[in-house]
């Protein structure tokens, strides 16, 4: 529950970060640089509001034994730059290249938006997966407390090894 109501509070403090701002900029209408920089603080505030919530979630949503968080970082750091990325060619292509409203009418925003949860879920699944690689492919232990023999840690990933290639 605690979970839902933090990823609730997430979203509306990202829905202010892209739609509050600009509007906010737009209304006081202030110099191209104070706007530049405003644009570039919000998008890092995005950024590092991302990888921390993507971190919680890939180290409280699954049904295992908590891992330590030095296990989470580059599955949510990937998984945000390629959000946010993804998102903002997104955007460039609907705003440039797309006729939704020609082929969709008024519904286009509601295809528009479900276009952008795909492209935003698949990129929190790939960072889910590159955690569950990097965890597969050690001895470590990284489940938190002391550290327990392989098979007794609670965690598939963390209790076998990957194949050795090559």
């Amino acid at each position: 529950m605690l979970l839902t109501l933090a990823g609730i509070l997430f979203l509306i403090v990202c829905l202010f970060l892209i739609v509050g701002i600009p509007a906010v900029l737009n209304m006081l209408n202030l110099g191209g640089a104070a706007a530049m920089v405003i644009n570039s603080l919000r998008w890092l505030l995005l950024a590092a509001g991302g990888i921390f919530a993507l971190g919680v979630i890939y180290r409280y949503a699954p049904n295992r034994d908590t891992p330590k968080w030095q296990w989470l970082t580059w599955g949510a750091v990937i998984a945000t730059v390629l959000c946010l990325t993804g998102s903002l060619l997104f955007s460039y292509y609907v705003r440039n290249f797309s006729g939704y409203n020609a082929l969709y009418g008024s519904l286009g925003v509601v295809v528009i938006l479900m276009m952008w949860l795909l492209l935003s879920i698949y990129c929190v699944l790939l960072g889910a997966e590159i955690n569950a690689e990097i965890e597969y492919q050690t001895r470590v232990d990284s489940t938190v407390g002391e550290p327990d023999p392989m098979g007794e840690r609670g965690a598939h990933v963390a209790d076998t090894v990957g194949r050795k290639t090559g």
